[in-house]
């Protein structure tokens, strides 16, 4: 009797398969899916439950604002908005939201008119700084992305997830984890302000699902948590 011909598989990548040994230093290894805890997703919806309808709304469209103010930058002195986005990206470490669009302006201005005169100060450290000139003096095919990050996607991913997420703010699968949203998740401040790359994507992950249970992307949560944070609603969540 012939052997009835096997199924193909809808899904052949999920096929068990042997691996062929150890990955070559510097080949692209996988990481592993976020992992969540439960308490900080249950912290997350605490913080959105606190805010009124209308606040969830207005705040959810943070980064669409944003992509907005960078294009009119780029419109008013001939400067790429990726560019633009980038340099906003860089100069925002340590820095606050509103001396990150003042400097970003000035420096972008400072650039396209020729370079005159002193360059402008900016809030954030020297070498994202140096970052930043080095993007606007990049040649036209350049990957900005390698420039913001060296080492991504482990180098500087709360830098990265905000440039990508002003680009394209209708992006779901990136969430900036600031110290403001990691501090609303883990209920306190990390230890040294910085949080292992794991611990990144783990609190993304949290971000995402808290906004799923309440109709937002993980980037709208975050967003609305964090301007909840700069008003002074979120610090008893401390």
């Amino acid at each position: 009797m012939p052997t009835r011909p096997r199924t193909p598989l809808l899904f052949p990548f999920l096929e068990p398969r042997r691996l062929p040994g150890p990955l070559p230093r510097g080949a692209f290894r996988p990481s592993p899916p976020p992992r969540p805890r439960k308490e900080w997703i249950a912290r997350i919806l605490r913080a959105l439950d606190l805010l009124e309808p209308a606040v969830l709304e207005r705040d959810r469209w943070w980064y669409f604002r944003a992509r907005t103010w960078c294009d009119r930058l780029s419109s008013a002195h001939g400067v790429p908005v990726d560019r633009v986005v980038a340099v906003l990206a860089v100069l925002s470490p340590s820095c606050l939201w509103e001396r990150n669009l003042s400097d970003t302006r000035n420096l972008v201005t400072w650039w396209a008119g020729g370079r005159k005169g002193r360059r402008p100060s900016c809030q954030t450290y020297g070498r994202n700084v140096k970052k930043a000139l080095g993007i606007l003096r990049a040649p036209a095919d350049a990957c900005l992305e390698r420039l913001i990050s060296p080492r991504r996607p482990t180098g500087a991913p709360k830098t990265l997830s905000f440039y990508r997420m002003i680009l394209s703010p209708w992006r779901r699968d990136v969430v900036v984890v600031d110290r403001h949203a990691s501090t609303v998740a883990l209920g306190s401040r990390p230890n040294g302000g910085r949080i292992s790359f794991r611990r990144y994507r783990d609190i993304m992950g949290a971000y995402q699902r808290a906004g799923l249970r309440r109709g937002l992307s993980g980037a709208e949560a975050q967003a609305c948590c964090w301007e909840a944070w700069r008003s002074g609603l979120l610090e008893d969540l401390e």
